[in-house]
């Protein structure tokens, strides 16, 4: 797909280090587009398309996306600069083309389920057919008035049959037309808004970990307490021989519990780099057979967000009813329920 061609509003603005003509009018046919003060924003990143930046317009949505974002080659970036005048080119965002994929898959199995119905419909039609050439003239006459019910029968059923098939599919097909319309710039506006705020939240918790079961600090004041947390992490980055890892700071998350019996508070450990996480959290995997029995109760995970913790729960309530019906060797990678294979063999991906 390609950007389509427009007089007033250029869909790809052009490289403004190789050709000062081609910046210039790229700069130009940009600004021609927009009021004063009105902004530009990337579809993707949330942040401004300045004037001379290499951006692509979506034919759809209408809003502009940094190439970087949308992981548009430098080829095809300078194949639409140069063809942006021709009329029969479209270039959309790859949110919209997920969008007209789904309705077009929709669409599809619509017409293939009413050619199937069809076909149905002409098969019972050659054997009725066949039934009545297969019948005598001497039987005509005495079975005149069974053919007829029967007949009528098999025309009502048939009627009934597609009426009923016809509906559903007008349904389907009139509840993907108004998904299709509730695309406006609105709603993606808000969708594009919560994904930058879900990005930009995941990124922020990037190189933070969630420590369960660490033992509470004795009562104290709150430089004593830390101590004692600091010290207990210490010992434990040196059970998952993670001596090397730089700590930012250390949270504990929660109100203190009064009592003794009380499960401790989780800790948020704020690392210095995503190596250190991925470090801590491979070494986190041995904690049940640690040497020191206060260790062994000592879980730690990746900081998630709200959604991700929702879909988190979603998977494990998922893999408990897929445990109990008997299946076997099923983990959670991600944000995928995998069957685990042994002996050198890959694991893939349950059905």
């Amino acid at each position: 797909m390609a950007s389509s061609s427009k007089t007033k509003a250029t869909k790809a603005l052009p490289d403004t280090k190789d050709d000062g003509d081609v910046k210039a009018k790229a700069i130009k046919a940009h600004s021609d587009t927009k009021d004063d003060g009105d902004i530009d924003s990337c579809g993707d990143c949330g942040k401004v398309v300045s004037r001379g930046q290499k951006a692509l317009q979506c034919d759809v949505c209408h809003f502009w996306h940094h190439i970087r974002c949308e992981k548009v080659c430098q080829d095809v970036y300078q194949f639409l600069c140069e063809h942006n005048e021709e009329a029969g080119l479209r270039w959309l965002c790859r949110k919209c083309q997920t969008t007209y994929q789904t309705v077009m898959n929709s669409i599809c199995r619509l017409e293939k389920a009413h050619q199937r119905l069809e076909d149905k419909v002409a098969c019972m039609g050659e054997k009725f057919d066949a039934l009545m050439k297969g019948l005598d003239d001497s039987k005509i006459g005495q079975f005149d008035s069974k053919i007829d019910q029967i007949q009528q029968k098999i025309w009502e059923s048939t009627e009934k049959c597609f009426t009923e098939k016809a509906t559903h599919m007008d349904e389907k097909f009139e509840k993907v037309l108004n998904d299709l319309g509730s695309c406006n710039n609105s709603s993606l506006q808000h969708r594009f808004q919560d994904d930058l705020e879900e990005v930009e939240e995941v990124r922020r918790r990037k190189t933070n970990v969630i420590i369960h079961g660490l033992k509470e600090p004795a009562d104290g004041d709150k430089d004593s307490e830390h101590e004692q947390d600091a010290s207990s992490i210490e010992h434990l980055l040196h059970e998952l021989k993670c001596d090397d890892v730089s700590v930012n700071s250390t949270v504990r998350l929660g109100k203190k519990p009064a009592g003794e019996d009380t499960k401790p508070r989780p800790i948020k450990l704020v690392l210095a780099s995503e190596e250190h996480k991925d470090k801590v959290l491979r070494g986190a995997k041995n904690l049940k057979y640690a040497r020191v029995n206060t260790l062994d109760k000592v879980f730690i995970h990746q900081d998630l967000t709200p959604r991700q913790r929702e879909q988190r729960k979603k998977l494990v309530e998922e893999l408990k009813v897929r445990r109990n019906k008997g299946e076997q060797n099923l983990i959670i990678v991600k944000d995928r329920i995998l069957v685990k294979r042994y002996r050198g063999v890959a694991t893939q991906e349950s059905e």
